[in-house]
């Protein structure tokens, strides 16, 4: 493992970021050494043709069961990323098929699409003519055709129309009974909720969601305002965590897995040049008679090439491959044991 991670850093520097001055003086005497004679284990997964839309997701599932299969505990793994969005995909998907996880950072409530569904129409309950409420729960369920649920909520009594021609994807006669829903308590309401929707096997997240609003809001003179308020100052940052005694899969960010170690390391992404910096940054004006001290520059190549301001955007480039090699190195050393790197790119740097 420590070989190949010599060997791929070395290979990666010099034949792809060649270009990059900083990068290749930083990582010139960069060098893992081995501490103990055990071997390693290396698996690298490219996406084929024929994989499904969710490679990624399959392919971190089926690294995890083989992980297990091979006599390691769930607390052995960790799945790490670089963007917390994909950690809280990752982890939902791991849950939803039985894998046990712990999360520090992205197993926020707010992250489940079903909470933030419920929570929404709590909103829409309160201010029912609020276009943002409406677009918010259209959105769950029209996600491949929300330019035609804006174009009906834009409408006269266009929300009702859209809830109503969902048909049995949700009882309307429910939803939009306002006054009865405002007349409960708001524990009351939540399940009122659930019944319309037809969340009747709630995950884990809506578990969680039931369980805070129910401690908080169990009263019978408990009232939805105070619980938006609770959820905006304390709720929307409620996550899905456990001891670190707990026998579950560690699925967290590369940059808090800093300094850590795990027997086994799953490592998804999406490309080895993932992120590609900052689009805009905001640049001093030095032009006289400007009003404006500063303005905003888009740094993409196309719009500063040929321009004074190439080399603000070489800079950037610079940068963020400087970010993106230290994150992927970070994430290739967390491993005692094993890594598995799972990429949709198919990179034939990587096939050393």
């Amino acid at each position: 493992m420590i070989d190949f991670n010599n060997g791929f850093f070395k290979y990666l520097i010099d034949n792809e970021f060649g270009h990059n001055p900083l990068l290749v003086d930083y990582y010139a005497d960069v060098q893992q050494k081995k501490s103990r004679e055990k071997e390693g284990f290396v698996y690298v997964r490219f996406q084929q043709e024929d994989d499904s839309e969710d490679y990624l997701m399959e392919e971190t599932l089926k690294a995890v069961q083989d992980a297990v299969n091979r006599d390691y505990e769930y607390r052995d793994i960790a799945v790490l990323s670089k963007s917390n969005r994909t950690c809280s995909d990752l982890a939902r998907y791991l849950t939803e098929h039985q894998i046990p996880v712990i999360s520090s950072d992205s197993l926020l409530l707010s992250a489940s699409p079903e909470v933030l569904l419920l929570v929404n129409t709590m909103r829409y309950l309160l201010s029912p003519d609020d276009k943002l409420s409406q677009l918010s729960i259209a959105e769950y369920f029209c996600k491949d055709s929300m330019t035609d649920a804006v174009d009906k909520i834009s409408q006269d009594n266009g929300f009702q129309k859209l809830i109503n021609d969902l048909g049995d994807r949700l009882e309307a006669d429910i939803l939009l009974d306002i006054p009865r829903l405002l007349s409960f308590p708001v524990f009351t309401i939540v399940k009122e909720l659930l019944l319309a929707y037809h969340i009747s096997t709630p995950d884990a997240y809506v578990i969680a969601f039931i369980d805070a609003v129910y401690d908080n809001f169990n009263s019978q003179f408990s009232d939805l305002t105070q619980c938006m308020n609770w959820w905006e100052e304390k709720g929307r940052k409620m996550s899905l965590t456990s001891s670190k005694e707990t026998n579950a899969v560690t699925v967290t960010s590369i940059h808090k897995s800093k300094g850590l170690q795990y027997p086994v390391v799953i490592y998804p992404m999406k490309s080895y040049r993932q992120g590609n910096g900052m689009e805009t940054v905001w640049c001093e004006n030095e032009l006289e008679n400007c009003p404006l001290p500063y303005y905003i520059m888009d740094t993409s190549q196309s719009a500063l090439s040929g321009s004074s301001f190439e080399t603000l955007a070489e800079e950037e480039r610079i940068m963020t491959d400087i970010d993106n090699v230290n994150v992927m190195y970070v994430a290739h050393t967390r491993a005692g044991d094993a890594v598995r790197l799972v990429f949709v790119e198919d990179v034939a740097v990587l096939l050393l």
